[in-house]
């Protein structure tokens, strides 16, 4: 990809954690794909190989997610891995069809380090993911990837490059993000059938500030109406007969249609909008016709590790979009189904895959067994009176053939990985543990009515508040309770120092202060969210931290302690807003990787100075 990218024009600064280098066996054939792929690209236009048709068939996803238990399970040797057999049951489907998109929500970049290697280095998830991936989405049949969703930005503005760059060494089709100033949607001809794609995010994560203006306007397709407008008239004015937009909206873990949600898609539909096929909820969400347009809310994530808590546990069943349209009359009639999906994990050896519930395809008793209620699950979701399900959607015969070698050879391909169970207590040594610190604090006192026990830790009532006291939970991701019986939390202590299994940390906004040493010797610790509220970050609060590679200071925050950050030598970034008036003279001492990023003239611009510790000047917020 022969494009000039001025990085240092489209970002203030990169992300928190080091370039990797990596050893992999494995090489992108791009002359391969290019033969494989289904499109050819020829002005302007992606024309289909297929001859013209009156009818098409269209088959759209949603989130394509590449977590740490995929990493575990799909790793074969050093730096390889093989995601194949996630997809071989929905392959047969979608090689069936003329046309398949879905939303790759992860960066996918060698230069970043692998979700799993990190959680987090400024606050929200991390997602990034081999190159192997987009191998497994070649092989699957994807036609198409969009690029516009919250995590785009996770690896930085190198993350997108590096990102659709490889996409485009595999010959996808790719809309959502971009290197240069171009159209933000793509025309593709499919057997006759011109149609106009774009992909527009609501909302991006907090990693959107380290943007440039002209990083954010170049890199990014964000929504807004006027924006929407100019794409439509453009597609229209470059021969698209039928215009679909992918946008990723709404509230993630939610079934819910939100306010915005609906006001964008009637805003979408006003303009003109054949069809809106929506992301970002994880789940799948209602299925609408507004005003004659369809209106798929959610498709869920087509592709993910399996988190079966109470909020979490519908991410299991996504849906396939089936779109057929067909010429009739001088007009072109659509027609929406939807292939119901459950992930499946470690049947018959394999780590996570997908299948569809699909009476063409001939699966093992085990697996049928655990489809059976999937299509009934899935109509309550879409919430639609009418049959909307496509049982029996034709399949590719060679695929399907394809599908019984591989699972005679499945287990050949996949290595066995170690839970590292040595490295978590088991849930009766936890608890042992949890009664002992009590008893040695004298918090299992009959009469001490002052405390409450929660999974996170001990809280302390005082008068109309309360206080965290000690940090029992060894979760990888722990988030204290923001109020307790309607009293909100003020201010975080802890008795036990130390902690060697917790990676992200969530203050709540109710938060004012973190007393002194509440963290300190969280050798974990990989990135830690804070919130408006907090007022005062007392002294060693993080201190030897040294997992700890960047953070992001509210501007409500006062008062950074004496060792607040000490020896947190991982410490690459930290944003510290105007708000803050005082800094402890060893508060980064021992940080030396640290840039401070703060505006000019604030007292943090002052202090780094001082300090001879290197800033860099950038807006804070949007």
């Amino acid at each position: 990809m022969n494009v000039e990218f001025p990085m240092n024009e489209y970002e203030y600064k990169s992300p928190s954690y080091e370039q990797k280098e990596r050893k992999k066996s494995f090489v992108i054939h791009e002359e391969q794909c290019a033969r494989e792929s289904r499109y050819v690209y020829k002005d302007g236009i992606y024309y289909s190989k297929e001859k013209e048709k009156d009818e098409i068939s269209l088959l759209f996803t949603g989130d394509l997610l590449c977590q740490e238990g995929m990493l575990y399970g799909y790793r074969k040797q050093g730096d390889d891995y093989d995601f194949k057999l996630g997809f071989d049951y929905v392959r047969p489907l979608f090689c069936a069809a003329d046309f398949v998109a879905g939303n790759l929500e992860t960066p996918v970049s060698d230069q970043a380090p692998y979700r799993g290697e990190i959680l987090s280095h400024e606050g929200p998830f991390y997602c990034n993911a081999p190159v192997e991936y987009l191998e497994a989405l070649k092989y699957a049949g994807f036609d198409m990837l969009t690029t516009a969703n919250n995590h785009t930005i996770d690896a930085g503005a190198q993350g997108i490059y590096d990102t659709i760059a490889n996409i485009k060494k595999f010959d996808f089709i790719q809309t959502g993000t971009f290197v240069e100033k171009t159209d933000k949607f793509v025309i593709v001809d499919i057997c006759g059938f011109k149609i106009g794609f774009t992909a527009f995010s609501k909302t991006y994560n907090s990693m959107q500030v380290n943007l440039t203006v002209k990083g954010r306007m170049t890199l990014l397709n964000t929504f807004t109406e006027k924006r929407a407008q100019s794409v439509y008239k453009a597609m229209k004015e470059q021969g698209a007969e039928y215009t679909i937009c992918f946008p990723h909206w709404g509230k993630e873990f939610s079934t819910e249609i939100s306010k915005n949600q609906r006001k964008m898609a009637e805003t979408l539909v006003n303009i003109g909008y054949d069809m809106i096929a929506g992301a970002h909820a994880h789940l799948v969400q209602s299925f609408e016709m507004i005003e004659g347009k369809p209106v798929v809310f959610s498709m869920g994530n087509l592709m993910t590790h399996l988190r079966l808590s109470e909020f979490q546990k519908d991410t299991q069943y996504p849906v396939i979009c089936s779109l057929r349209l067909k010429r009739e009359g001088g007009k072109i009639l659509s027609k929406v189904e939807f292939i119901p999906c459950r992930i499946l994990s470690y049947v018959d050896g394999v780590p996570y895959r997908v299948v569809p519930y699909d009476r063409n395809l001939t699966m093992p008793k085990n697996i049928w067994d655990r489809l059976k209620e999937v299509p009934k699950i899935i109509q309550g979701f879409l919430k639609t009176g009418e049959e909307v399900l496509d049982l029996e959607y034709p399949v590719d015969e060679e695929a399907v053939q394809k599908l019984k070698q591989m699972e005679l050879k499945h287990k050949e391909r996949i290595e066995s990985i170690a839970r590292r169970r040595n490295q978590v207590r088991s849930k009766k040594e936890n608890e042992a543990r949890v009664t002992e610190i009590l008893a040695q604090h004298g918090f299992l006192d009959e009469d001490r009515k002052d405390i409450i026990i929660r999974k996170s830790g001990v809280y302390q009532k005082k008068e109309n508040e309360i206080q965290m006291t000690i940090v029992t939970s060894e979760s990888q991701v722990l988030k204290l309770e923001k109020a307790i019986d309607g009293i909100p939390v003020t201010s975080v202590a802890n008795k036990e120092q130390g902690n060697d299994i917790t990676r992200i940390l969530y203050i709540g906004d109710s938060v004012r202060e973190i007393k002194k040493g509440a963290f300190q010797k969280f050798s974990r610790l990989e990135s830690v969210r804070l919130f408006k509220g907090l007022e005062v970050i007392e002294g060693q609060a993080f201190m030897e931290c040294q997992r700890l590679t960047g953070v992001i200071l509210p501007g409500t925050l006062t008062t950074i302690g004496e060792k607040a950050f000490m020896n947190c030598t991982s410490l690459m970034s930290v944003k510290i807003p105007p708000s803050v008036t005082k800094i402890g003279r060893k508060a980064f001492a021992g940080c030396k990787k640290l840039t401070i990023y703060c505006e000019k003239n604030s007292y943090a611009y002052r202090y780094a100075k001082l300090r001879r510790i290197p800033v860099k000047v950038m807006p804070l917020s949007l």
